[in-house]
């Protein structure tokens, strides 16, 4: 049975990362309140991206909690509004 190693707690959308001791991981976030099912299909899949982008350079060993990563994060996460909502 795997064990947590790791949570770890951005202050962007409640993104929250949760890392496994099989290398696995989960993530959670606000990224997805307040999504309209009527809302295109497009702006889901962007958004399941960003977590999916997040979760996969964590598990990687990348340090998501840096001042340069959580910058680049809150610029995407803007651009993508902005286009979508």
């Amino acid at each position: 049975m795997s064990t947590i190693t790791k949570e770890i707690q951005l202050p962007v959308h409640g993104i929250c990362v949760t890392l496994f001791s099989d290398g696995s991981g989960k993530i959670g976030s606000d990224l997805w309140d307040g999504i309209d099912p009527e809302d295109e299909e497009v702006f889901k899949a962007v958004v399941d991206t960003i977590e999916s982008l997040v979760l996969a350079l964590a598990c990687a060993g990348v340090d998501i909690q840096s001042k340069k990563f959580i910058s680049g994060l809150e610029t995407a996460i803007e651009s993508v509004s902005n286009k979508w909502l």
